[in-house]
């Protein structure tokens, strides 16, 4: 019923006679925001981006997921419910 490809990261199945592929990596390690003011947030509190990727024009800011990191998205979306 399962197949595994060598590389561990994707498996199949069969569900009503339609394959079904399934991505075993189902979550992101980092962090991402497109928003310059959360970037500029972030960098005021001491909070580096680890690298920058730019898709179509847009930058892609992306953080190593930390409790210091969500600490402060907590207290900057906090502020944007109170404007």
């Amino acid at each position: 019923m399962f197949g595994d490809n060598s590389d561990g990261v994707e498996s199949s199945f069969y569900f009503g006679g339609i394959k079904i592929l399934e991505d075993k990596k189902l979550f992101d390690m980092e962090y991402m925001t497109m928003l310059r003011a959360e970037v500029d947030y972030l960098g005021s509190l001491g909070i580096k981006y680890t690298f920058v990727k730019r898709n179509n024009g847009i930058s892609q800011y992306k953080y190593k997921k930390t409790s210091e990191l969500f600490e402060a998205l907590r207290l900057f979306y906090g502020m944007k419910e109170k404007i």
